[in-house]
């Protein structure tokens, strides 16, 4: 049996990041990448879906992404939905009915789904938190499913949040469906098990890099394979400018780097410390690169470089402290460290 594990659609995203016109593209294209995956489920004759959490990015989600989803499910009588809430949309159920929707709550429910294979799943809370790993009862003889949404960790800290890896082992899981993690994820945590968490279906921002999608597992022979969405990836490249002498070898070398992407949604990130005038390089990449992305932005933390002899007779803070770590015994690469870690603390500078 192949079954279709996502998480984390996060319907109703504003993605802030971007303008207008952008955000409108990407909010089409995250109903378009659910509507996709259904659409994959059916010409491969996958009739199970298990959404892991965050199918609404909040609760109070409007009525337009509410009903889009919901829709999708209803007209969909031949695939089985398994939505289990996140801790984004612990309110935002319809009031609808819907057969193939089947839902889980703050205690373990288990669907028997056939073939040999059941789904249990349990949505966590501060009551259940502790008792959750005791009052999970698995048969060993069956193919087991647990759906959870949260972090894998080895302490609680978030009772809504983190999962103890280290409890649920041995208790006949072979698939742990996960989400909350938006960066597709697999390990073996077990001789039996494995936990997976598919990542979010789409990237919402530059802190969502890299390839999104779904993974279908079989579970016959236990693969996951990661599906991959059709629409454009987000990249964020960081390039150290400090080696650069100009602004026109500045652009060279993010030429080399940014050159190499498809046709995507990119942000050049300039770190380093620099002797020019980066605010004239900013201005020369967003023309260079406007038309090559469908969207493209620069963020500079760059730093101005200090030179220290500029200092070495000055008669202020600054020139003490150059004075001071120049006359000890270290030597020139850690004299440079210390130097340039004092200047930017007297400068109120960010320390990266």
């Amino acid at each position: 049996m192949k079954i279709i594990h996502c998480a984390d659609l996060h319907l109703g995203s504003k993605f802030a990041e971007f303008g207008q016109e952008m955000r409108k593209e990407r909010e089409a294209a995250l109903k378009n990448s659910f509507k996709g995956l259904v659409e994959y489920a059916n010409g491969n004759d996958i009739s199970h879906i298990l959404l892991s959490g965050d199918v609404f990015d909040k609760d109070k989600v409007n009525k337009t992404d509410k009903d889009y989803f919901y829709t999708v499910v209803e007209s969909n009588r031949d695939i089985e939905f398994f939505y289990l809430k996140g801790n984004h949309d612990t309110k935002s159920l319809s009031d609808r009915e819907i057969p193939n929707l089947h839902l889980f709550s703050n205690e373990w429910t288990e669907y028997d789904i056939g073939d040999g294979v059941v789904v249990s799943g349990i949505e966590l809370s501060p009551s259940n938190s502790d008792v959750l790993y005791q009052t999970l009862n698995l048969k060993n003889d069956k193919y087991n499913i647990v759906m959870m949404h949260g972090a894998l960790t080895s302490t609680i800290t978030n009772q809504y949040q983190d999962i103890l890896i280290n409890r649920l082992k041995n208790k006949y899981i072979n698939y742990l469906a996960l989400g909350h993690i938006h960066t597709h994820q697999k390990e073996q945590f077990d001789v039996r098990g494995v936990w997976c968490y598919p990542g979010c279906l789409l990237g919402r921002g530059f802190d969502e890099t890299g390839a999104k999608g779904f993974v279908v597992l079989d579970t016959l022979d236990s693969s996951v394979e990661f599906m991959e969405n059709k629409y454009e990836q987000i990249y964020e490249k960081e390039i150290d400018l400090s080696s650069c002498t100009d602004v026109y070898d500045a652009q060279k070398r993010v030429d080399l780097v940014m050159g190499t992407l498809p046709k995507s949604i990119a942000r050049t990130h300039l770190v380093g410390n620099v002797d020019f005038d980066v605010s004239s390089l900013v201005s020369l990449l967003e023309a260079e690169f406007k038309n090559k992305f469908s969207y493209y932005e620069v963020k500079n933390s760059t730093l101005k470089k200090v030179h220290f002899d500029d200092y070495k007779n000055d008669v202020s803070l600054k020139g003490e402290l150059v004075r001071k770590i120049l006359s000890k015994n270290y030597d020139n690469e850690t004299k440079n460290t210390l130097l340039d870690v004092a200047l930017k603390l007297v400068n109120g500078d960010e320390i990266l």
